[in-house]
């Protein structure tokens, strides 16, 4: 097969850094010829990247488990002709899981990336998964990339259409420097590694069906695909991409919403009310309200009940042409 480097000028657009066939270059250089050799196009999967939109002077610190979800991050950061400082997370949920930073630090060797290793303690018991993820982000660098990508996206957008979520929930995950292979779909980070030689690692709480997501992933999203006899990733990545452009608008609308007076307020689409009341009684309790709550809280706006009950003993209340909140130390606050 004829190789092509996709050489490009610099410029804004170009897909790819010039390189000099030194050091870290040389090995962008090599990855770039073994992955065209496997038969990918490349240039459109960086296309769907983020990695155009950084500053290459500065390194991707990346979030790496072995997969071939991150190792495909790690790679593609590469080849876009940034530094790469992986990162590594021992949860310490399984028996041999003290022996996997090894195995990354193997699979980076031949890409010349550095691991840092961390180590969280996670104890076994409801809600494993979350509870990994906050330790797991507690030790990572703050700016940290990871490899989620569309299939991920859909996941996250399925599993929150399930807890009720509205558009910033089912907007799902932004293209961005956390997310930067987002575009990218799950077969071709597999490929990827195959084409530059790595076998990633394969995690086997992965396949545990105790876990919600797992079965959205390996059961839900397949019997999707067979209903409609046709690959519904790109068209729930779509979707979620439309309702982000949906909440953006709304939110841009929602910052120049500032009422003054309940009757002020009372002059807000009910979607613009909801988003002040959960906005408001956040910035007061701490309170995260349900739809059921804020629907209740709406009322009371609009003029039906004049009070409802809130969560751990909170109570909103609209007495004379004021919307007040009760604190459970029977202290009011007044919200408009």
């Amino acid at each position: 097969m004829e190789r092509h480097l996709y050489l490009v000028e610099d410029s804004a657009d170009s897909e790819h850094p010039r390189d000099s066939v030194t050091g870290a270059s040389a090995v962008a250089l090599d990855l770039r010829e073994r992955i065209d050799d496997f038969g990918l196009d490349l240039k459109d999967i960086l296309s769907r990247c983020y990695f155009r939109r950084l500053d290459q002077s500065i390194a991707i610190e990346a979030a790496v488990s072995g997969g071939a979800d991150s190792l495909a991050l790690v790679i593609l950061a590469k080849v876009s002709g940034f530094d790469v400082i992986a990162h590594h997370v021992d949860h310490q949920i399984r028996p041999d899981s003290s022996l996997e930073a090894d195995m990354v630090q193997e699979q980076l060797d031949p890409l010349g990336v550095h691991l840092i290793r961390h180590k969280v303690s996670v104890s076994p018991g409801p809600n494993l998964e979350e509870r990994a993820r906050e330790a797991r982000y507690g030790v990572l660098p703050e700016d940290v990339s990871t490899g989620h990508t569309a299939d991920d996206q859909v996941e996250t957008v399925i599993y929150n259409l399930m807890r009720g979520a509205a558009l910033k929930g089912l907007s799902g995950m932004e293209l961005s420097k956390r997310h930067p292979i987002l575009g990218v779909r799950k077969y071709e980070t597999d490929a990827i590694c195959s084409a530059v030689g790595l076998i990633p690692l394969s995690d086997p709480s992965n396949r545990d069906p105790k876990f919600v997501r797992n079965r959205v992933r390996n059961e839900v999203i397949p019997l999707l695909c067979d209903v409609a006899k046709r690959d519904v990733v790109p068209i729930i990545y779509r979707t979620a991409l439309l309702l982000r452009q949906d909440h953006e608008a709304v939110s841009s609308l929602y910052d120049d919403f500032c009422p003054m007076t309940l009757e002020e307020l009372r002059k807000g689409s009910s979607y613009l009310i909801s988003m002040w009341l959960r906005d408001r009684i956040y910035r007061e309790t701490a309170l995260q309200l349900s739809w059921f709550h804020t629907q209740r809280c709406l009322e009371v706006v609009r003029g039906g009940p004049r009070s409802t009950s809130l969560p751990n003993d909170y109570i909103l209340i609209r007495k004379s042409g004021v919307l007040k909140l009760i604190l459970p130390t029977k202290d009011t606050v007044d919200l408009v």
